[in-house]
């Protein structure tokens, strides 16, 4: 094997063990019972992930992305 052939096989497993966490992360989460929240406090939620977004990196991007999208899923089922 040649050692780009090496290097590319290690960049998969590295990316491979990323997508594996992310994935363990989400299933790890529970929905939470409590009050329902208010179309405000999911823009409050919102807009702190655009601010956090900024400076995240690697996995914390990809969760705050995927948080992102679920809340605005979450907004337009409120409307």
């Amino acid at each position: 094997m040649s050692a780009e052939h090496k290097a590319a096989l290690a960049q998969g497993r590295a990316e491979g063990k990323a997508v594996r966490a992310y994935l363990e992360a989400i299933e790890q989460q529970k929905s939470r019972r409590g009050r329902r929240r208010t179309p405000d406090a999911v823009k409050k939620q919102l807009a702190a992930i655009e601010r956090e977004l900024a400076e995240a990196g690697g996995i914390r991007r990809v969760e705050l992305i995927q948080r992102r999208l679920d809340l605005e899923t979450e907004l337009e089922r409120m409307q």
